[in-house]
């Protein structure tokens, strides 16, 4: 079987259940699983070897089985960087951008500075705020599953950021923790009760990185008097949030007596970020 016949053969099956997404994601499975360029597949010249037929076939078999593409790809995009992903640890999204570029707008013109990103997961805000700040030492990562810790440690060895990860529960914090300028966090927030009704491949991701409490606004409730504290006169914490929590978020952080609360909404319109600044 030649690489172009095995596309289309991929792009039939994946189509069936995924109309609009099929054809792209059988030529990402061939590209970047398989090793072929767009231009091979086009051509259609080469032939595949049996074995990495049998990989590819078993890996659009499993996306039948709704496991999410990121993970048969072990990567995905965020922030024009590469970042490792699989089993056991949250997908980057587009909405978590609009947490960074916040991040970055509130951490301009304070060279030096220290930031934190609790609940880091992946490390895609962590190793993107390293990277972006040209910090990459004053940037400390706290995440409490091991699964996730081990696609944060891979990802700042992928990226050459130099952070400082910490095995740590944010709502229960061990140790001692510096102040900081800037503190990011992309908490669960999805309510349970709507855990059972999310997409087949977002329930393939850990529950404990979607898991928000009963009404989703369990992290930010104990979260917020907590690390507010650990705010540098005149810092800021800055969450991403759901749809529809930008009030109660809100006023968690008045709360806390943090100033300034302001939001940021996503390319859809949706306000997804909530922020707060610590007084001077």
């Amino acid at each position: 079987m030649t690489c172009g016949q095995l596309y289309h053969a991929l792009r039939a099956e994946l189509e069936q259940v995924f109309p609009e997404e099929g054809g792209l994601e059988a030529a990402l499975l061939c590209e970047q699983a398989g090793g072929f360029s767009r231009t091979e597949l086009l051509l259609d010249r080469l032939e595949v070897a049996p074995a990495l037929e049998c990989r590819l076939r078993e890996l659009a078999g499993r996306r039948l089985q709704w496991v999410p593409l990121q993970y048969l790809l072990g990567v995905c995009e965020f922030f024009g960087r590469t970042f490792s992903v699989g089993p056991g640890v949250l997908i980057p999204r587009a909405d978590t951008e609009v947490l960074l570029e916040t991040g970055l707008e509130l951490a301009a013109g304070r060279p030096g500075l220290r930031a934190m990103d609790l609940c880091a997961g992946s490390g895609c805000l962590a190793v993107s705020l390293a990277l972006e700040l040209n910090a990459p030492e004053q940037v400390l990562a706290v995440e409490k599953s091991v699964s996730a810790l081990s696609y944060l440690r891979e990802n700042a060895r992928r990226n050459q950021a130099a952070l400082e990860i910490r095995e740590d529960d944010v709502l229960s914090p061990s140790g001692d923790y510096p102040f900081c300028s800037l503190i990011l966090s992309n908490p669960p927030y999805i309510p349970k009760e709507e855990l059972p009704g999310l997409q087949q491949e977002v329930r393939q991701e850990p529950r404990m990185a979607l898991d928000g409490g009963l009404d989703g606004l369990d992290f930010y409730r104990r979260m917020t008097p907590i690390w507010s504290r650990k705010l540098e006169p005149g810092g800021w914490l800055a969450y991403e949030i759901g749809q529809g929590q930008e009030e109660s978020v809100g006023v968690f952080l008045e709360e806390a007596g943090l100033l300034e609360i302001g939001f940021r909404k996503d390319l859809g319109g949706v306000i997804r970020v909530v922020f707060g600044r610590k007084s001077l």
